[in-house]
């Protein structure tokens, strides 16, 4: 009798266990079939068009941005932001100086109406990027060296993690540019790959197919105004936005009046936020990384001024010393300086904003200033040169 029971159990067991195998697996290409076809981020579609036609939606984009009297809103899941900007680049726009940076350094501007190092550049075109690491800094560094109109002066943005290598992954779908200029750059090539193991692009590609958030992001875009015809500016909130992302045809961003309403909603209490983006307790820098840093801004002075800038953070940030954050702005800054001094670049800023001063109500969040401190970094820059 207890056989049987047993027995029927065990039967009972594996028809469940099948049936929730069958379920799971309809479940994963649910998943995977949603992240691929409406893909929020753009990643499939325009890593699919780049390597079956040159004429991609991004240079469409930009053929009609650069002749734009306003700019054009821009929106994240129809357009891949680093394309975009790699766009940008072959563009060949004759502008002064070129900006590198992560997403605070998207308000550096020359078109809107509080004009950014004006001191220093007549005209310059906005490359910086979200989530942009050291890695993207030498892809975009090889697109402007072969320029046939390249500016004469590149602004670097530099950050508390710029100095670590494989802080995001996104860079890696420009492997075989960051390789071509970091074998120019470096001596000890081998000593890269050895010590930096990395997933491979395609891979990471596969995995984020099945990733729950990015699933979340596509319900949220397939269930949103779906429109991808490219719309041009008639008119500019700077204060308040408008109803979308705004692209100015230098290349910087205004942003959505959404998205101005939510960073100034978020908290700066030293535990929430996101002010310690990227940054990694006890593993403030690489010293791979400093050498090709260094090595960077060596090869990029041999044809263009070279000029760091410091993003500062939120002077409230500075109110809770014990965060990750503040620890690495102190161990990070004087390296900055170093490299600075030891090259011979010019260095603007500071991560800490009282140093500047620029006051809370030049910024939108923690990391992210508004153009209203760039002109204050600026202004003391012009003060420290005389």
């Amino acid at each position: 009798m207890n056989f049987c029971i047993l027995n029927f159990k065990m039967k009972t067991y594996k028809i469940y266990l099948k049936v929730f195998s069958f379920v799971s697996l309809i479940l994963l290409l649910i998943v995977f079939f949603i992240n691929y076809n409406v893909d929020p981020e753009n990643i499939y579609k325009s890593y699919l068009e780049i390597n079956k036609s040159k004429k991609t939606l991004s240079n469409t984009y930009i053929d009609k941005l650069v002749v734009s009297k306003k700019g054009l809103f821009f929106r994240n899941d129809l357009l891949n932001e680093r394309e975009i900007k790699l766009s940008l680049v072959k563009k060949e726009i004759a502008a002064e100086c070129a900006v590198l940076g992560s997403s605070p350094a998207l308000q550096v501007s020359s078109f809107r109406e509080i004009k950014s190092f004006t001191s220093t550049c007549s005209s310059l075109v906005n490359l910086a990027i979200s989530a942009a690491v050291l890695e993207d800094y030498l892809v975009f560094s090889h697109h402007l060296s072969l320029s046939n109109s390249p500016p004469s002066k590149i602004i670097i943005f530099v950050y508390p993690y710029t100095l670590n290598l494989n802080r995001d992954a996104q860079w890696l779908r420009y492997e075989d540019d960051f390789n071509k200029i970091k074998d120019k750059i470096l001596i000890n090539k081998k000593n890269y790959r050895e010590k930096i193991p990395r997933k491979n692009y395609n891979n990471l590609l596969f995995e984020n197919l099945f990733n729950m958030r990015y699933f979340l992001e596509s319900l949220k875009t397939f269930f949103s105004n779906n429109n991808p015809s490219i719309q041009e500016v008639k008119e500019i909130d700077y204060i308040n936005g408008m109803k979308k992302n705004v692209l100015l045809p230098d290349g910087s961003l205004v942003y959505s009046s959404e998205i101005m309403s939510s960073k100034l909603m978020r908290k700066i209490d030293g535990v929430s936020g996101i002010q310690n983006y990227k940054i990694k307790e006890n593993n403030w820098y690489s010293p791979y990384a400093i050498n090709i840093f260094d090595k960077l801004i060596k090869f990029l002075s041999q044809k263009f001024e070279v000029i760091l800038v410091m993003s500062p953070y939120h002077p409230s940030v500075f109110d809770f010393p014990e965060q990750k954050v503040v620890k690495a702005i102190n161990i990070i800054e004087p390296i900055i300086i170093d490299i600075a001094k030891k090259n011979n670049v010019s260095l603007y800023g500071s991560f800490n904003s009282k140093k500047i001063p620029c006051s809370k109500s030049d910024y939108f969040d923690a990391v992210h200033a508004r153009s209203s401190c760039f002109k204050k970094i600026e202004n003391l820059w012009i003060i420290k040169k005389k």
